[in-house]
């Protein structure tokens, strides 16, 4: 290809205008100059752009072609400068995010403090709760959530897979005893937390084979609540078994404050994922933090 970026600008200027003097002043140009960009163009092609006179010029059909090739290689070249750009700008601005209350405080609590160590001009609105929000009418930028995401306009980033898992304290265990089976459960006191004003009264196993067969469990016991972060320190103080996300009880079973039970029956993987109502025009401020974020959950060390 023997012509440019600043050739094609050229071409479109003179087509558009329809005279090569008025084309000249636009770009800057001699006549003469613009002149000979258009004898390059029509040289590389092979076929004549543009019928010329001394006050109009006239698009050919394959100079019609060509026009349209020219406004779609210059929209794709604007378009990649200004994603270059806002990658190279530094983020700013505020991000409105909704996540779950107990992960809110644990492990993206920490990394929404280093996000802003790293990007100290962005400000976050954090929305904590166990419900459901609407991005739309609540005005949000992006939500965490659990689970699949239901036949929707919104669009999911993936953070990464996680399983629920079925801890107590040790003080519990003592106490109690440790569940075996997941028929066992019927026999503890089981600490419940609800989700859209859902009980979970029915906690999930694979049986352990390949095919992850469901072993469903219903429990019961002394206290519920619709805060997931107050269920689990319920647990904490020994007062029942929890059901919950490995993602949620890193720092507990780490420290050994809780522990895991009913290994041999894995529960049910479930996505965690970054929601948005677009992707679309999305602002620089958002996508550094969805991309850091993804980066976090995808390096975290789960629970076994």
């Amino acid at each position: 290809m023997s012509y440019g970026i600043n050739d094609l600008k050229v071409f479109v200027a003179v087509a558009e205008g329809g005279n090569l003097s008025a084309a000249a002043r636009r770009m800057k140009l001699t006549p003469a100059a613009v002149s000979a960009v258009l004898k390059r163009l029509e040289a590389a092609v092979g076929a004549r752009l543009l019928e010329r006179s001394s006050r109009a010029c006239r698009l050919t059909d394959a100079g019609g072609v060509f026009l349209d090739a020219a406004r779609h290689s210059l929209e794709t070249l604007r378009g990649a400068e200004a994603a270059v750009q806002a990658r190279v700008r530094e983020p700013s601005g505020l991000v409105r995010i909704s996540a779950p209350t107990d992960l809110a405080r644990s492990l993206l609590g920490e990394w929404l403090d280093e996000f802003q160590q790293r990007h100290p001009k962005v400000a976050l609105s954090l929305t904590v709760s166990d419900s459901v929000q609407d991005l739309l009418s609540d005005s949000l930028d992006v939500a965490v959530r659990y689970g699949r995401l239901p036949d929707s306009a919104l669009v999911a980033k993936p953070l990464r897979m996680t399983r629920r898992l079925t801890c107590a304290s040790p003080d519990y265990l003592a106490r109690h005893g440790t569940p075996r089976v997941p028929a066992d459960l019927a026999q503890h006191n089981c600490l419940r937390f609800s989700v859209g004003g859902r009980l979970d009264s029915v906690w999930q196993y694979s049986d352990g084979g390949e095919g992850e067969t469901l072993v469903r469990q219903r429990v019961s016991g002394d206290r519920a609540s619709d805060d997931s972060a107050l269920v689990k320190l319920w647990a904490l103080q020994g007062r029942g078994l929890i059901n919950k996300s490995d993602l949620d009880l890193v720092r507990e079973i780490e420290t050994g404050w809780l522990v895991p039970v009913l290994q041999d029956f894995p529960g049910p993987k479930i996505p965690l994922s970054l929601v948005f109502a677009s992707t679309r025009q999305m602002p620089a401020a958002v996508r550094v933090l969805a991309d850091f974020l993804v980066e976090r959950a995808t390096a975290a060390v789960l629970p076994a």
